[in-house]
């Protein structure tokens, strides 16, 4: 992978826990080592208690951190698992915006996330966007999702470090303020 504007993530929550699924795109977790270990140019969104977006070294993009915005619109697409209406996501993430400034907003943060996830990563359509099935992608909340329609509780508690993007606020929008209360539900 591309390291160029990669920093080291804050390990502030301590370690993390890791997928225990089998397929290529979920992280594993040696016990032995406490280490996590990502496919090659795998990614990982961490959505609870914070937002970051680290590679398979543990790095974050550096032209993402800052962009929290940009993140939450990758946290909407991996959580939905399913197509978002291109119209709902620029009302959700840029509606204070002239419609024509809101789309180029939206082409904007998806250009950048394909940048950094690959350029097959997010799908297009006329309408609709959504992350592409073979997206090297794992996230936390959908994690954590998973291992509660399991009842597996350990593995829920293990991966719960606060709500679900906690430190995310975009502005005047009570869509994305319902979508994720919808989701910390």
């Amino acid at each position: 992978g591309n390291l160029m504007g990669m920093i080291p993530c804050s390990t502030e929550s301590g370690p993390r826990p890791a997928s225990m699924s089998d397929t290529p795109m979920h992280a594993t977790h040696d016990p032995q080592m406490h280490i996590i270990t990502l496919p090659d140019n795998g990614f990982r969104l961490t959505t609870l208690g914070t937002i970051a977006l680290e590679n398979d070294r543990g790095a974050c993009d550096q032209s993402l951190a800052k962009r929290r915005r940009k993140l939450a619109v990758l946290a909407v697409l991996a959580v939905n698992r399913r197509p978002v209406l291109r119209d709902q996501l620029a009302e959700m993430f840029w509606g204070d915006e002239e419609e024509s400034r809101a789309r180029h907003s939206l082409s904007d943060a998806l250009s950048n996330l394909r940048r950094v996830l690959g350029p097959d990563s997010i799908a297009t359509r006329q309408l609709e966007v959504s992350l592409s099935p073979t997206c090297p992608l794992t996230v936390d909340a959908v994690e954590l999702m998973d291992a509660a329609e399991r009842r597996d509780h350990a593995r829920v508690i293990a991966l719960y470090k606060g709500p679900f993007l906690e430190s995310v606020e975009v502005p005047n929008s009570p869509p994305f303020e319902r979508w994720v209360a919808r989701v910390r539900d």
